[in-house]
């Protein structure tokens, strides 16, 4: 898709913006190869950035950690319950991100305001990428809830609604 779009993007001084993931830096136990098409994907764009940083195009990365999605809960994705407790438990915030913080990245990145990052790799994990262990279990109860006020959960929990998914590598 990236070929096709770039004399587009050429043209008009646009931007890339590229789903990576956590798992593309820590790879994910029980299903690898994701976490390896996530780090694929990391060193694409930032292969794109520096080809395309000649003709004004930008290119970068959001690379999320567990976002409240279908996917991440046990009734309705691909965890069982010791993976839904691990990825609380070693997420330093100690919970999981929204879809709309998420996009609230994604909207830095594809703005003006942000003209001059290119090649990034952007991590909005809730700091698992540097923790070390279990650190989620360290922070209090009333700090591990999502933020209130401007930001709108509206579509917190969408996805793949009723379905069990299994995905085994």
């Amino acid at each position: 898709m990236t070929k096709y779009a770039l004399p587009h993007l050429q043209k008009t001084r646009g931007n890339i913006v590229c789903a990576g993931s956590e798992a593309g830096f820590n790879g994910l136990a029980q299903n690898t190869p994701y976490g390896g098409t996530k780090g694929w994907m990391h060193s694409f764009v930032k292969g794109v950035a520096v080809e395309q940083a000649k003709y004004g195009v930008r290119a970068n990365c959001y690379c999320p950690g567990a976002i409240d999605t279908a996917w991440t809960h046990k009734e309705t994705g691909p965890m069982n319950a010791q993976m839904e407790q691990m990825l609380i438990e070693a997420t330093p915030m100690a919970r999981r991100g929204t879809p709309e913080e998420i996009a609230n990245v994604c909207a830095f990145l594809a703005s003006d305001e942000a003209s001059y990052v290119t090649g990034a790799l952007w991590l909005a994990d809730g700091g698992v990428t540097i923790a070390k262990g279990s650190v989620g279990q360290q922070t209090p109860q009333e700090l591990r809830q999502p933020p209130q006020g401007e930001l709108r959960l509206e579509h917190a929990r969408e996805g793949l609604e009723n379905k069990k998914t299994q995905t085994i590598s």
